[in-house]
């Protein structure tokens, strides 16, 4: 019989998680996740093979327990108070004190080899998907009469996202707060006309 396994997968998947968070995909390697998680390679390699497949694994962990907010902001009333709590709740997810700064998918594929292109495609639908998620809800505000007719709804979800990615790269960098929420306070003034009807 196989022997039990002798740590908490959930434990180990999130300390793997900050890991990959703070160093991006190529940049962890499993020394630095048998370091983080306490479990030697063989038994990572057992409970969630490769660091692929342990990589996959972390981004589901992180959508679930990271990223509410973006549901939460789709939920408002109006495209403007959509707008305005996505790049509100993006930036504070990306400045938390206790955690790593910038966001893990957009740490993980800025920078991949060829070996890795695997993951930086995932993560690339992932953030298409954030586009299409955005532009289906201006869609429906345009069909509600709350969000001008002739406003590109998908051009605006990508403006959007791309700031939100901004913010993280910012983040990452070391931009401070008090910086970033004027950048959010500029872009949003901006957008309004786009999306006020």
């Amino acid at each position: 019989m196989p022997r039990p396994r002798e740590f908490d997968c959930e434990k180990a998947l999130e300390a793997a998680m900050y890991v990959f968070w703070e160093k991006g995909y190529e940049g962890t390697s499993y020394s630095d996740l048998s370091a983080a998680t306490g479990v030697a390679r063989p038994g990572l390699y057992a409970a969630f093979g490769d660091k692929h497949a342990l990589f996959l694994k972390v981004l589901d962990h992180y959508a679930k327990q990271e990223t509410g907010f973006w549901q939460a902001a789709l939920d408002e009333s109006t495209a403007a108070a959509v707008v305005t709590a996505a790049l509100r709740h993006s930036a504070n997810a990306n400045l938390q004190a206790s955690k790593p700064r910038g966001c893990l998918g957009l740490n993980g594929a800025l920078a991949c080899s060829d070996d890795a292109k695997a993951v930086q495609q995932r993560l690339n639908q992932m953030r298409e998907r954030a586009v299409e998620t955005l532009r289906d809800r201006f869609q429906q505000a345009q069909k509600a009469g709350d969000m001008p007719a002739d406003t590109n709804a998908d051009t605006v979800a990508r403006l959007s996202v791309t700031f939100m990615q901004g913010i993280a790269v910012q983040a990452k960098a070391g931009t401070d707060k008090a910086e970033i929420d004027r950048m959010i306070t500029m872009m949003i003034a901006a957008l309004n006309p786009l999306v006020q009807a």
